[in-house]
């Protein structure tokens, strides 16, 4: 492990002495002197942790209280309190902070502020039970010690979760990642990592912590409940789902949970990193043939096939159908990325840090300076980052860019936008639909001749003049030609039902026949598979 160096904050007096990196300061009026062995450094502020028992106070802490600084308690719910009674050290607490702050974001804030102000006059010593290392105001009064210019360092203690953890004689304790019950909601969960959660100090805290742990592990899952019992932790264990529910004196600052690694197999609930083990096991040797024998190049189909699967999803406003398809979706993006690796092409993490980047870069208004007044000012600004991020020099690159594998339709429309980025479109659709009407007639012209390859050609004209005149008009042609479609099934089905309850078939009939039937139709209310009404 590397050893803990203290560090001294002072702003432009700092001066760097040997490779050791110790530091020396001449401080303020007020401070006071500890020797480190090699250099004087003169300290205004130190914050100690003072761990869960007295026996983890170190000689080190002990100094400082005794060193005739101005000592600071954090609470008196500690052990320290009565130890500097006997020792005839005087000492105030924070204890007034909380109970007049509405959150730990104003209680700190009261906390660093009181600190700093008086530091700026005499040397601080504050004393915080457990370990002040990881804390959020142990991070704000060095942040603020700097920016006044005050020295400071920071003596660690032993914190309640390495207590509960010898307490609890865990096997895995050596791998156990501890955080604070304060901070679930910014957590990165890995229930393949033994966890410890420290300070659970109220019984709603636990309820929060518990709801945190129940999207990841099963409701039943053994925990273990550490509370102090004299001068040591007393360890039990309870199901996850009865963590809130112990009597209210249980939850003290110096109450731990301990949670145990949980295979994926046995998880109620699974996130990305349990995705690519799966898939990492089903491509690896005595997994899936299947899975094992696909390539990037077999996939592109059905990734194609999963995306429309997608949107037929949110076309039919269906909640389950759309989270089980984007499922699907989200599996070919793990696969193709699990063969990736396999091919030390890249991995997952390539991708989302491109893509964590992409959205940093392209969202200046964000992560940046710059302003952006609209969603239209947004837009402009993204195709503009895009293009320089992309090396395109001119609106041809632009173009060029638009990927192949789209839909006609929608490629088309995407080519024209980016056409008119420049200034090269119709003013407005009516002006399109003069084109339609000319390239129908050019149609129509090839119609009733006999070159293929023209007729080919003013199809293709007049299919993309229409898609000009869906731009301008603000109609996206792939949704209103998805609608047509279905509106002719739904037309169709409703034609074929009633002709075959007047007892004959569509096979029996002339178009004139049908024709009939197909304007009672149009004229009368018909519904899809999906209840939409034409």
């Amino acid at each position: 492990m590397r050893p803990f160096r203290r560090r001294d904050f002072t702003s432009d007096r700092n001066e760097l002495t040997d490779c050791g990196a110790r530091f020396s300061s001449k401080g303020k009026a007020g401070s006071f002197q500890v020797e480190t062995g090699e250099e004087t450094v003169m300290e205004q502020l130190t914050v100690v942790g003072i761990g869960a028992f007295e026996r983890h106070l170190t000689k080190e802490a002990e100094e400082k209280f005794r060193s005739g600084a101005r000592v600071i308690l954090q609470t008196e719910r500690c052990y320290l309190a009565e130890l500097l009674g006997k020792w005839g050290v005087p000492f105030e607490s924070m204890d007034e902070c909380y109970q007049q702050a509405e959150d730990y974001e104003e209680l700190n804030g009261q906390i660093v502020r009181r600190l700093i102000g008086w530091a700026e006059e005499s040397a601080v010593v504050y004393a915080v039970p457990g370990s002040v290392l990881g804390k959020e105001v142990t991070s704000l009064l060095l942040r603020e010690a700097k920016k006044t210019g005050l020295s400071a360092a920071v003596i660690p203690g032993t914190g309640y979760g390495e207590a509960a953890l010898a307490a609890a004689l865990c096997p895995w304790d050596d791998a156990a990642r501890i955080v604070y019950g304060t901070d679930m909601e910014e957590f990165s969960f890995d229930p393949a990592v033994p966890l410890v959660i420290q300070e659970l100090d109220n019984a709603i805290l636990a309820g929060q912590v518990k709801l945190a742990l129940m999207e990841y592990y099963p409701d039943e899952l053994e925990i273990l409940l550490a509370t102090v019992q004299g001068d040591t932790y007393s360890v039990r264990s309870l199901p996850l789902y009865e963590l809130d529910r112990q009597p209210k004196e249980t939850f003290l600052h110096t109450t731990c949970v301990l949670v145990p690694p949980v295979p994926f197999e046995t998880l109620s609930r699974r996130g990305v990193n349990e995705l690519m083990e799966i898939l990492h096991i089903l491509r690896a040797p005595g997994g899936c043939p299947w899975d094992r024998e696909q390539t990037i190049q077999s996939l592109r189909s059905t990734v194609l096939e999963e995306a429309y699967e997608v949107a037929e999803a949110i076309d039919l406003d269906d909640d389950d159908k759309l989270c089980e398809e984007l499922g699907d979706l989200l599996l070919q993006v793990g696969m193709l990325s699990c063969i990736a690796a396999d091919q030390s092409r890249f991995t997952l993490r390539d991708v989302t840090t491109g893509l964590c980047a992409k959205l940093i870069y392209r969202h200046p208004h964000v992560f940046g300076d710059a302003v952006a007044a609209d969603s239209a000012a947004v837009l402009k600004s993204w195709e503009q980052l895009k293009k320089a991020e992309k090396h395109q020099q001119t609106q041809g690159d632009v173009l060029r860019a638009v990927p192949r594998p789209l839909p006609a339709l929608t490629r088309s429309a995407k080519v024209q936008k980016k056409a008119a980025q420049v200034g090269f479109d119709w003013a407005e659709p009516f002006a399109a639909l003069e084109k339609v009407r000319e390239e129908t007639e050019e149609f129509a012209e090839e119609l009733r001749g006999t070159d293929e390859d023209k007729r080919f050609e003013e199809l293709g004209d007049l299919l993309f003049a229409v898609v000009n005149t869906a731009r301008l008009a603000k109609i996206d042609p792939e949704l209103a030609l998805t609608r047509a479609t279905e509106k002719f099934t739904a037309r169709f089905c409703a034609m074929e039902e009633t002709i075959l309850a007047r007892g004959k078939r569509l096979e029996e009939m002339t178009v004139k026949e049908m024709d009939a039937v197909w304007d009672e139709i149009k004229h009368s209310v018909v519904k899809d598979r999906e209840g939409n009404t034409y």
